[in-house]
């Protein structure tokens, strides 16, 4: 009967150690605690959306470079047909 007490003990540890984990993992059911796989989707979320910032301000850096780089030739072209008559 020793041997049965330290069985179920040792099965209520592992379950509680489980139950521990679940519980960090998924987070409490029936509250906002969403655990490790909440925090993943936030996270994931908000990385799609830097992902997006990072994709238009990309774009917008290249119009810009475009721009700036036109107006720079039109500069030097108009510079070198002035000094040169």
């Amino acid at each position: 009967m020793g041997n049965d007490f330290g069985a179920n003990e040792t099965a209520q540890k592992i379950l509680t150690t489980v139950n521990t984990i679940k519980t960090v993992v998924v987070g409490v059911p029936g509250t906002d605690d969403r655990g490790m796989a909440g925090s993943i989707k936030v996270v994931e979320a908000h990385l799609e959306q830097l992902n997006g910032q990072v994709k238009q301000n990309t774009m917008f850096r290249k119009i810009g470079t475009w721009v700036t780089s036109s107006i720079f030739i039109a500069i030097v072209w108009i510079l070198v047909k002035t000094l040169n008559g």
